[in-house]
This record gives C-alpha cells, sequence and structure tokens, in this order.
C-alpha cells in the first residue's frame, strides 16, 4: 500500500510538560524553548529579542537586579532600579532614557522595594518606597516618607503689651460736670494709673445718700470702635487699583484675616480686606484685595497699616474705681453719648448704656480699687440713631447710694483697651509641615496611652498678644515650616494659629478666639508610615495607601484631601489582621473598591470601605478553596485579571474565582524533570516575579523563576492567552543568553516589558525589531507532541520527515524522536529563504515505531525563524491480534449487509461473527481462509429473504489465534419502509404517450391492487393486480393493447397508486412508455439520396388513418407516381406496390388525406439498376416505436460503503 502523508500546520497549545507524549492535545508542543506561535502568519517562530537600556552596568559592586519601576505624571518621565549583592542593596535614579544614574539610597538590606505612584496634598506626583527604606521621590528630590514630630513644645509663651485707648485719663477734674454729687476735685495721692504714669491722678467726689450722683466729661469725637495702631504696617511692592501686594510678608501668619481693614497714608483711606490669596512669589508671599477707591493706585512704595477693627466688641471700657463704704452703693452705670459732645445735651435720645450692681461688682471691702471691665458687647444701645462707637461724644458715670449714708468715690484711668482677642489660660503646642507636599507631623507627644500633646506653660491672657518661642527645627529637610496650635479660653480644642517658616523663633500671637474658631484643629494621629512595611498598595477608590508589615498587620494612612499629604499620615490604630498571623501576609491589591490580601496559604477579600479616618469597616474574609501567595513579588494584573504565583502554579484570579493556567506545565511546580526540563526551585520559590504586558502581539505573563540548581531566577515561564478559550494557558520557556533576569516591570507609559538582569542592567524583552538578547544569538528548541497517527498500537514505517519553513538561510537541525523519545534518528538540518520553501529528510531505518516527535534546534538564532508545517510519510503495520471488534456501526434506517471486504493476514483461520441489533449471538457466520501474506477477500451475502442480515445496528468480530487485520469494509444496502398505500403523484409528459408495461422491484406478502390515472382525473382509468412475491422481486406487469382504442392508456400524466391488505415494500417503480406520432393532414419525408441509380418496388406505410391517404413518388425532383390507399383499423402496416419502371437517385414521398391521421413509418423497398443484389428496405421515416422507460418513484438502493475496522 502507498505511503500516507501526515502534515500538522497548528501550533495553538504551547509546552506541555504533562501527560504521555502520544496523547497531548493537537498543536501542543513537548519542548518549546525560545519560541512563539504567531497567529497572524500561522507559524512557529522564536521569541522576540530583547535590547539593553542602559548604557553601562548601574553599579560595579552590586551586580544583581531587584526592583523596576517609573515615575510619570511629572513634567518629565524618571525610571528607578534596585541592585543588591545579596547583603546590601542600592536605589538608583534615571532620567526618561535610563541614563543620568543618580545614587538615591545606599546601604540598604536587599528586601525589594514595593512602590506607588500617587498625589501628595497640592498634587503633586511621588513615588511612595517602602521596603528597604521609607522614602517618596519626585524625580528631583528625594524626602523621608511622612514627618517625625518635635519632641518638644514651644519653649514658652509670655503675655505682651494689649493696645489701650485712653478715654479720659482722670488727671484733670475740670473735664468733668457733676450732677447730684459734691465737688469735683483731683486726688495724686489715691490714684490707681494704668498704665503707671507720672504725674498721674484721680478724680474724686461725693454722692450723698438715697441719691444719685453723677459726673459727665465730653469727649468730642473719640473713635472707640478701633485702634489707632495696626497690627502691621508695611511698605507695598506692586499691586493696583484695589489690590495690595507685599512680597515681604506673609499675611495670614502674621494674623490677617479677610474683614480686617488696610490704612493708606493718602488721604488717611481705609479699605476692607476681602481677600486673601497667594502670589506667585517663590516666598509664598500672599496678595490681599482691599476696597480702596478706584482712583488710588497702590503701587510699590506705597506705605499702609493693617488695622485689626474685627475685636472691638469684645474690648473692654477700663475703669478704677473706689468707694469708701460700697455697701451704700446700690448700683452704679456708665453711658456714652452719640448725639452731642455738650455734657448739658446728651444722653437723651442715642447712646450706649449700661447698668451694673454694686455687689458684687464693686470689690466689697472699703476704700478698695475696683478694677471694672466692661465689655463693649455689653452696653445696651439707646435711640433710633444709626451712629455707632466709632464717634462717641460724651462719657456719663453714675451712682446710685442707699439711704445707709453717703458715699466718697474715686474715679481713675476710664480707658479703651484690649485690641488682641485672647483671653483665658493659654497653651500653644506646635508641628512640622512640608509646604511642597502638604504632610504634617505629630505634635510633641507624651507616653500615655493613647498618646496626648505636650503644650507650653499656661499664660493667662486679657486681651493681650502672646509671644510665643519655637522650639528646635526639625533636621529633615523636607520640614520647611511650622503649624503652631493654641488651646485655652474659649478654645476647648487646640486650634491652627500660624504656619510659619521652618527659620522662625519668635511669634506675637494676636488672632482672636473667635478669628480660630473654625482654623484646623490639632492632629494627633499624623505618624509617618510604620518602619517595618514591606508593601504599598493603593490609592483606589478609597484614596488612601495601605502598607502591609509582617506578619499579618495592613496600616491604612488616611484619605487624601487637598493640601494634605494623607498618603504619608498612617495612625497608628488604623489597621486590619488578615488572618491570626500563623501564615504570612504577602501582598496586597487594591483597585478601585476591590481590597485583595494574600498570604502564604489563602487568599482574602477586605470588605468594608472606612468611614473617614476610621479603618473600623475594613474587615478581612477568607475565599474558600483559594490558593495564597507563594512569592511577594509574583503578583500582577491586566487584562481585567490578576494573576499570581501559589506554590502549584500560576493561578488567575477574577472576583473571588481562582483559575490555574499552568496545568499544562504542572512538572515544574512539582519537582519533575521532564524531557530535560529542569522544575523551579521550590526552596527558592520567594524570589520569583511575575509581571503582566500588554505587547503589540497580545497580552503575556512573564515569571522568573529559579529553576533547580539556582537560588535567584534563571529561567522565564511565558504564558500567552490561548486562542480558543480565551484564557492565559499557552506556556513557553525562555532562555537570556547575556544574562539570568530577576527583576521585571512593565513600563506601560512607553509601551516597554523591562527586565533587570543579574549583571545589573536594564534590558527591553518582547522587542520584536531584534532577534538577538542584545547581540546573543538564541538558543531555540522546540518539539512537537508524539504522532501514533491514529494507531497508537500500530507499528508503522516513517519515510521521511517534510517541512515548510523560512529559516532566513539558518539551519535547524532535525532530531526524530520515536516511540516516546525511546529511540532518536538524526536527520540532518531545514533550511529555506522564503514562506514556501520545503525541505524532506529521509530515513535511513528500516525499523518499525509506533510514533514519531520532531525536534528542530539551533543554538545560534539571530534572526526570524518561521516553520509553518511539519509532517512525514507513513506506512501503518496491522497489530497481531485473536480478537478484531468493529463496535457497533449504527444506521438511521434499516440496512442489508451484502458485502464484507476483509483485508488481513493469518496463520490460522479466522472465524468472523456478525451481530445485528444488539443481539450477543451471531446472525451468520463466516470463515477467512488462512492466509501468511495480506490478501483482500470478498464475502457475499446471499439475496436469502432471510431477515438475518438486516438490522439498524452492525457489530463484527473476528476471532483466531492469531491475525493482522487491515481492513474490514462492509458493503450496505438501505431498505424501503413496509407501506399498505403508495402513491407515485401525477408524472407529467411533454407529448402524448402510451403506458406499455410497469416494472416492480417489490416484496409484497399479499395481492396488490393497481390503479392507473391518466391527465390529472380522479377517475381511475384502469385496475389491475400484481399477485403477492415470495420477498423481494423483480415483476414486469404487461398491460395490453385492446385498452389503445379506448385510450386508456393514452395521455400526457400518469398516476399509479399500489394498495395492499398487507405491507408491502417497494424498492422501484419504473413504466415503459411509447410516444405517439403527431395527428396531421400532409406529410413530407424529405429527400431520401442514393449514389447509384434504384430501382423502387414497393411502399410498407405503417399509420393510423381515419380516411383514405393519397401517396405521391417524387424521382429527381419530379412527380413520378401518385396511387390511393384505404383508410385504417387504428395503427396497420399497409404494403403499396408502385408500378414497374421506377427509378432514380434521389426519392421524396408524400401522404395526405382529408383527415387527420399518424403515421408511425414508412420504408421503401429498392435495388440497384442493373445490379444483381435483391430488393434492400431503406426507410423514409420511422417514428421512434422504442418503450421508454421512467421511473414513478426510486428509494436510494445506492449500496453504502463503510469502514468497520481501519488500520491505514
Amino acid at each position: 500500500m502507498p505511503y500516507s502523508l501526515e502534515l500538522h500546520d497548528t501550533w495553538d497549545q504551547g509546552l506541555w510538560l504533562v501527560g504521555v507524549d502520544d496523547l497531548l492535545p493537537e498543536g501542543a508542543l513537548r519542548l518549546a524553548q525560545n519560541v512563539r506561535t504567531d497567529r497572524i502568519l500561522g507559524a512557529l517562530t522564536n521569541r522576540p529579542g530583547s535590547i539593553q537600556r542602559t548604557s553601562a552596568a548601574i553599579s560595579a559592586t552590586l551586580s544583581r537586579g531587584r526592583w523596576l519601576s517609573s515615575l510619570f505624571g511629572t513634567s518629565t518621565d524618571y525610571r528607578y532600579a534596585q541592585v543588591t549583592n545579596g547583603t546590601t542593596s542600592e536605589i538608583f535614579r534615571f532620567n526618561t532614557s535610563w541614563g543620568g544614574a543618580t545614587s538615591l539610597l545606599s546601604g540598604l538590606s536587599p528586601t525589594p522595594v514595593s512602590d506607588v505612584n500617587w498625589l501628595d496634598g497640592n498634587d503633586g506626583i511621588w513615588k511612595y518606597l517602602v521596603g528597604p527604606a521609607l522614602r517618596k521621590d519626585n524625580g528631583t528630590t528625594l524626602q523621608n516618607l511622612g514627618i517625625v514630630g518635635p519632641t518638644n513644645p514651644p519653649s514658652q509663651a509670655t503675655l505682651g503689651t494689649r493696645r489701650r485707648l485712653t478715654i479720659n485719663n482722670c488727671n484733670t477734674a475740670a473735664d468733668w460736670t457733676g450732677s447730684g454729687t459734691g465737688a469735683i476735685t483731683n486726688s495724686t495721692t489715691t490714684r490707681q494709673d494704668f498704665p503707671a504714669e507720672a504725674g498721674g491722678a484721680s478724680i474724686t467726689f461725693t454722692v450723698a445718700a438715697s441719691t444719685l450722683g453723677s459726673v459727665a466729661a465730653s469727649l468730642g469725637t473719640l473713635d472707640l470702635d478701633s485702634f489707632d495702631l495696626g497690627i502691621l504696617a508695611g511698605t507695598a511692592t506692586g499691586g493696583s487699583t484695589r489690590t495690595l501686594i507685599d512680597t515681604t510678608q506673609n499675611f495670614r501668619d502674621d494674623g490677617v484675616v479677610e474683614g480686617m481693614l488696610v490704612e493708606l497714608p493718602l488721604g488717611g483711606q481705609r479699605g476692607t480686606i476681602t481677600a486673601i490669596s497667594t502670589t506667585t512669589n517663590t516666598n509664598d508671599t500672599l496678595q490681599v484685595t482691599g476696597g480702596f477707591s478706584p482712583a488710588t493706585a497702590v503701587t510699590a512704595g506705597t506705605n499702609y497699616t493693617v488695622i485689626n477693627d474685627l475685636v472691638k466688641d469684645d474690648d473692654y471700657i477700663y475703669l478704677w474705681v473706689r468707694v469708701d463704704v460700697v455697701e451704700r452703693v446700690e448700683w452704679m452705670q456708665v453711658d456714652f453719648d452719640l448725639d452731642t459732645a455738650t455734657v448739658a445735651d446728651a444722653f437723651r435720645i442715642n447712646y450706649y448704656t449700661i447698668r451694673i450692681p454694686g455687689n458684687p461688682r464693686l470689690n466689697q471691702g472699703r476704700d478698695v480699687w475696683t478694677e471694672l471691665k466692661l465689655r463693649k458687647s455689653e452696653f445696651l444701645k439707646l435711640g433710633p440713631g444709626t451712629a455707632t462707637w466709632s464717634a462717641v461724644r460724651a462719657v456719663r458715670v453714675s451712682f446710685q447710694t442707699t439711704s445707709e449714708g453717703p458715699v466718697t468715690l474715686f474715679m481713675d484711668d476710664l480707658s479703651l483697651v484690649g485690641g488682641y482677642g485672647i483671653e483665658g489660660e493659654i497653651q500653644y503646642t506646635t508641628c512640622y509641615e512640608n509646604v511642597t507636599t502638604g504632610c504634617r507631623s505629630n505634635p510633641p507627644l507624651d507616653g500615655a496611652d493613647p498618646p496626648q500633646a505636650i503644650f507650653t506653660i499656661k499664660v493667662k491672657a486679657d486681651r493681650h498678644p502672646i509671644q510665643v518661642s519655637l522650639p528646635t527645627p526639625s533636621a529633615d529637610s523636607q520640614v520647611n515650616r511650622f503649624l503652631l496650635y493654641r488651646k485655652g479660653g474659649a478654645l476647648t480644642t487646640p486650634r491652627l494659629v500660624a504656619r510659619l517658616p521652618i527659620a522662625t523663633t519668635t511669634y506675637e500671637d494676636v488672632r482672636s478666639d473667635t478669628e480660630l474658631a473654625a482654623a484646623p484643629t490639632l492632629e494627633l494621629d499624623n505618624n509617618p508610615p510604620p518602619s517595618g512595611a514591606v508593601v504599598v498598595a493603593g490609592p483606589g477608590a478609597y484614596n488612601r495607601l495601605f502598607y502591609l508589615v509582617e506578619p499579618n498587620r495592613v496600616y491604612v494612612s488616611k484619605a487624601w484631601e487637598v493640601d494634605e499629604s494623607r498618603a504619608e499620615q498612617v495612625p497608628t490604630t488604623n489597621f486590619f489582621l488578615v488572618g491570626d498571623g500563623s501564615q504570612v501576609t504577602q501582598n496586597l491589591y487594591v483597585q478601585d473598591t476591590t481590597i485583595l490580601a494574600w498570604t502564604t496559604d489563602a487568599a482574602w477579600r477586605v470588605l468594608g470601605q472606612g468611614s473617614g479616618s476610621s479603618v473600623d469597616l475594613f474587615l478581612p474574609v477568607a475565599i474558600p478553596q483559594s490558593r495564597g501567595l507563594a512569592a511577594r513579588f509574583a503578583l500582577t494584573a491586566g487584562d481585567g485579571r490578576i494573576f499570581l504565583l501559589a506554590r502549584d502554579g500560576v493561578y488567575q484570579q477574577v472576583g473571588l474565582e481562582q483559575t490555574k493556567l499552568t496545568g499544562a506545565v504542572d512538572p515544574l511546580f512539582e519537582g519533575q524533570t521532564v524531557n530535560g526540563v529542569l522544575p523551579l526551585n521550590l526552596s527558592a520559590i520567594g524570589e520569583c516575579r511575575l509581571q503582566f504586558f500588554a505587547s503589540p502581539q497580545g497580552g503575556m505573563l512573564v515569571l522568573l523563576y529559579p529553576q533547580t540548581g539556582s537560588t535567584t531566577p534563571n529561567r522565564a515561564l511565558i504564558i500567552k492567552k490561548n486562542r480558543q478559550s480565551g484564557q492565559y494557558t499557552d506556556c513557553f520557556i525562555d532562555t537570556y543568553g547575556q544574562t539570568p533576569l530577576q527583576g521585571l516591570y512593565g513600563d506601560y507609559e512607553a509601551n516597554e516589558l523591562l527586565a533587570i538582569g543579574s549583571n545589573a542592567r536594564v534590558y527591553r524583552l518582547d522587542d520584536d525589531t531584534v532577534n538577538t538578547d542584545d547581540g546573543t544569538v538564541m538558543d531555540v528548541v522546540a518539539q512537537t507532541k508524539a504522532y501514533h497517527q491514529g494507531l497508537p498500537r500500530h507499528e508503522k514505517s516513517y519515510l521521511d520527515v517534510v517541512a515548510q519553513a523560512n529559516t532566513a538561510s539558518l539551519t535547524l537541525t532535525a532530531t526524530a524522536y520515536y516511540n516516546l523519545g525511546g529511540t532518536t534518528e538524526a536527520l540532518g538540518t531545514v533550511s529555506g529563504t522564503t514562506d514556501i520553501s520545503q525541505t524532506q529528510l529521509t530515513s535511513t531505518s528500516t525499523a518499525t515505531r509506533r510514533n514519531i516527535a520532531l525536534r528542530l534546534a539551533s543554538s545560534s538564532v539571530n534572526a526570524l525563524v518561521k516553520v509553518f508545517k511539519v509532517g512525514w510519510h507513513w506506512l501503518a503495520e496491522a497489530e497481531d491480534v485473536t480478537v478484531s471488534d468493529s463496535d457497533e456501526i449504527s444506521f438511521a434506517t434499516r440496512h442489508v449487509l451484502r458485502h464484507l471486504f476483509a483485508d488481513y493476514e493469518a496463520a490460522g483461520a479466522i472465524t468472523l461473527g456478525t451481530f445485528i441489533d444488539g443481539a450477543t449471538t451471531s446472525a451468520q457466520d463466516q470463515t477467512l481462509a488462512v492466509s501468511t501474506a495480506r490478501i483482500r477477500s470478498d464475502l457475499m451475502y446471499s439475496n436469502s429473504i432471510s431477515t438475518l442480515r438486516r438490522g439498524l445496528n452492525f457489530r463484527f468480530r473476528l476471532t483466531s489465534t492469531g491475525h493482522q487485520l487491515y481492513g474490514l469494509t462492509g458493503v450496505f444496502e438501505p431498505e424501503p419502509q413496509r407501506l399498505t398505500w403508495f402513491d407515485t403523484r401525477l408524472i407529467p409528459f411533454a407529448t402524448r404517450r402510451v403506458l406499455r408495461q410497469l416494472f416492480y422491484e417489490i416484496d409484497a406478502p399479499a395481492a396488490i391492487t393497481i390503479s392507473l390515472y391518466l391527465d390529472g382525473s380522479t377517475t381511475v382509468a384502469e385496475t389491475k393486480t400484481l399477485s403477492a412475491t415470495t420477498g423481494r422481486q423483480r415483476v414486469d406487469q404487461i398491460w395490453s393493447d385492446t385498452a389503445v382504442v379506448a385510450n386508456l392508456r393514452r395521455g400526457h400524466a400518469f398516476q399509479v397508486t399500489l394498495s395492499s391488505a398487507s405491507a408491502f415494500q417497494l424498492w422501484s417503480l419504473t413504466g415503459a412508455f411509447e410516444i405517439e406520432p403527431l395527428q396531421q393532414t400532409f406529410w413530407d419525408s424529405r429527400e431520401l439520396t442514393f449514389e447509384d441509380i434504384q430501382n423502387l418496388y414497393r411502399y410498407q406505410i405503417d399509420a393510423d388513418a381515419l380516411g383514405a391517404l393519397t401517396v405521391t413518388t417524387y424521382i429527381d425532383g419530379t412527380e413520378a407516381d401518385s396511387r390511393g390507399v384505404s383508410a385504417t383499423t387504428n395503427r396497420q402496416r399497409v404494403p403499396l406496390f408502385v408500378p414497374a419502371g421506377l427509378k432514380g437517385r434521389s426519392y421524396r414521398v408524400t401522404l395526405s388525406s382529408t383527415s387527420s391521421f399518424q403515421v408511425y413509418g414508412l420504408t421503401g423497398e429498392f435495388k440497384a439498376w442493373g445490379g444483381r443484389r435483391g430488393w434492400q428496405s431503406q426507410s423514409f421515416f420511422t417514428q421512434q416505436t422504442e418503450l421508454q422507460q421512467h421511473s414513478f418513484m426510486q428509494i436510494s438502493t445506492q449500496l453504502v460503503e463503510r469502514p468497520l475496522l481501519q488500520v491505514a
């Protein structure tokens, strides 16, 4: 028999290390080193190459790569790398193109870096680093992660000088006018000056018992709404109408707030401060917008004063009062008139007033001074006018005495005192702040649990400014500002007073309690991230960073806020625990609202979302039946999935469901070496790295792993998406000739898959523009699965191996692996320069094998190699067995077995049993004769009516003492259905016909009635009976001519029905029809021409003529004779003799009649003139009278050939 060609051009399963070589799925490879399947080309190719991205080794002493990353979103992109020698490590920063290496940190532990890119409080992009160090970097500046707070509060707080506006210093008695009093005089000995003054005096007077006595003084017009001196004065450095800019001042830090006043010397104009905003000045100065006259331009050099008039209602009217017998004073009243400075006319319509009881407001002791502090807000305004404290005209002080007796009174230093809204026992503390990021520290804390802020010693203020001495600045270079907080007085919660440059040593606090009521509060939980953090993740939809500290504690930062770098602020109580700590938590994944964690043994879903600064609602819950993470940095995400390395392989996780991806290469994770592929070193599995990358050729996973014998990664398992399943299951193993790779990073900004090698250099992987590894050739090996051609137990001869490949002129060594690799044969090399190049390698072996696999290899690939097809010519040998079983062959309808063809060799006779429709007993046994050579035997089955070989299902079993069966084929005939009625439907013809016969192939147990219908009529034209048959028979039924006269069987359409009392089987029904000539009154034979002159003897006319015919003979174109023929009785053959002597070369005959006739044929008897031969008949015309058969129906009786057992 000829050799068969088997070709394979499908490479869509990747590497399979599990299972037996010949049981792998189609398209699987037994070896796949540095190869890929190109789905566009439909070829097996070498993988894309790699190029170096760094110009040289990053470090001369630290050679092993550890970590790679990038920072993007800033004005330029920056790259990062960590290298180690196993004992220490160093972190470097690079520019966008991996140049300009800068050492950021050295002398670190070899712990790999974990990082995220995230915003600070001012929208600056930073890389947050944990692991060997807690740092952040923005591409230009490296800073600590978080800020350690000061250890001490400000060193001291002391009272400053209050502001004082003298209303009347009581030094001149003549200023005062009495009513109901004795004479008003001055006393220079009994006085109480505030503040102390040289040459001061008080006024004194008496008031009789039961008398209202008062003293009043004119004030002219006095502004008691604000102080004349501002809290801040300076010279503008620029501005414009309504705008004042001073690039040397920080207004808000000096207590300036919206609503205060700016006074200009020019015309004494005052404007209200409506906004304070940061300028573009690098010193972070502020811009003040005021309500000046539009005509006034505030330009450089303009002097100004900021006046704090916001505390006016809480300032005091101060007055010193002394009474000789205080219990005789019932009450006291102070009035300020707003209408007139004439005392006599004052205090009638518009004025402020306050009445206070003598007891307890006056000191209860004789001849004791009382310091009265009357807040302006305590006064009651009387009258309808709109005047305010800004224009006070006169003052009056009144005393109502009791009936117990007169009193002597002294008054001194009537003043407006205050200007600073600070009152009560005041304390201060401070924090550090990074102005650039918005990160701030805790204040100094005590050792309590929970810790409390440490404050300065209390100082009692009564509308005083307070001088604060700030602590020692932080040694952390990122700190550039103090945050000063105050508590006490009306502030039960510490509030932010000022943000001060870090070089500030003292600060005067002038901000009122009211002003600070809405200021930011002091926070005690701005701890830096935990020092033991090994993983950082986030921010996700929660805008938080998550810091993992072994074994199982996850700290959660505060949520991002504008102006606050909350990612660096991690309260010590903000954490949750993953499990009980018996398994180390390896890594975290935070994306949108999803938070996942993995221990070494399981995956965890973190429920909840926290609440404000609390994480009480974060609850880790173990995912049932889940795998843990075997290597901390073997976790990656992409294509809507999470990928992780477990101890038994790589999994994908979608939601809570994990699916294993590497089942095809399980031996890698089970310590088994298959086909020379060494397994992963499980004792060093923690060194593995896993990275997803969406390459131009499709998504892929790269797992760097140490194989057995190595403690650091030196191989790469590539996992690509299978085009049928859509899952990442197609595996390949890569080696890199230039260096083992030990760190991975998917740079999606630059669309590069990067790796760092054991030579401290960075490489771009999967670069389809190159076919080497930075100039180093590839070692490419691909081996097909073993193919047994569907006959796993049969020996076969393999004639050759063929390959269609474009090797770019490189040579691939071809090796055949027979019998599951038990035998190999070097076949030669494959080479080609086009995609249709073919190589045929002939096998020199004559041995037979059961299967074949092909290995193609080259250790020096430096160009794109494409293998499109491989295959082989093969010839199978039959298997030597004692039993061959066809299994069951099934048909939809009943079939009859007609033949069996057996292709076999047998040392002894073979018994062939036939089993029908599930029977366990053979319906018929046949014997195949002994044959020591391969023969083909045809077993005929008779047409007996027996049903032994009829059925729907057939099975054949061959038994012997030993035989080889190459093939067994059955020939089956389908059987028709059993019916009691059959209708042919109407069979139409173009011309009229006569039914002469019906032929049946039928099995009729009983007689059948045959009915004939003509031309669509529903009336039976004729009925006949078909006798019962003995089994299946062919029956010819003649329909006599007696019916022709009555036209019973003439027509253009025929229909036949069969009916019987017993069911019959009809294989075929065929009718024999005669075509009838046309009805006509004239007929012309046309010319009948001879080579020689012929004598005519007579005519034979076959016609059906209703009337007499006229027969006219034309010889050589001239009428030679005309005579008549009587009408016929139906169709008749009539002889017509002509006169002797008619001769010529050309004869023509016409028939004519007054009635229609039909001509079936016309012949003449001729003899050559002078010739010796007798009369010869020549036809002028013959109507086709041969019967034509037409099938009324035809069930398929074509024999069906079905292979039952086939070797080749």
